[in-house]
């Protein structure tokens, strides 16, 4: 019993440690961003490569996401996102 709490323990430390680490990206996000803009073909290009991505890693957080295309401000990268899941090529989870 003491076993099972210390291991539940630690898996929700874990789980906070990471959600704290997301916030912590989250927070870079709501920094005033001056107008960015892709052309179609750009936007397209990194789409698919963001797609690429998410299929090569199943499970990936958000944040995986957007550390991994960090050259790019990270609305844009949560715009893909949203544009990924409405078109159904994607789904998201809470963890």
């Amino acid at each position: 019993m003491k076993e099972e709490r210390g291991k539940e323990k630690e898996r929700l430390e874990r789980e906070i440690r990471l959600l704290k680490e997301e916030i912590a990206r989250f927070k870079k996000i709501f920094i005033p961003v001056y107008e960015i803009e892709l052309s179609i073909g750009e936007a397209d290009v990194l789409k698919k490569k963001v797609l690429e991505y998410i299929k090569e890693h199943p499970g990936v957080l958000t944040s995986e996401i957007l550390e991994r295309f960090e050259d790019y401000p990270p609305p844009i990268i949560l715009k893909i996102l949203y544009e990924l899941k409405r078109e159904g090529k994607v789904k998201s989870r809470n963890v």
